[in-house]
């Protein structure tokens, strides 16, 4: 079975060596309830849960590496 998610997003300059986005993911099979979080390396996830749709905020610590472009998702 496969599910198709779709995500819209927003990337912000990064500032003071951190870099923010926030993202809205849809899907048709939902993806649970309620909030959590998430840390992988450098980057630190937090998100909600409400049925088929998903907010995430990404909060990417940059150290030395470049900033990821900003704009629309």
């Amino acid at each position: 079975m496969t599910t198709i998610i779709t995500t819209t997003g927003l990337a912000l300059p990064a500032l003071l060596g951190h870099q923010l986005a926030a993202h809205i993911d849809r899907a048709g099979t939902p993806f649970g309830w309620g909030p959590w979080s998430l840390t992988e390396g450098r980057s630190t996830t937090f998100g909600i849960d409400a049925g088929c749709m998903r907010i995430r905020l990404v909060v990417d610590r940059l150290g030395s590496r470049r900033a990821a472009s900003c704009g629309l998702i």
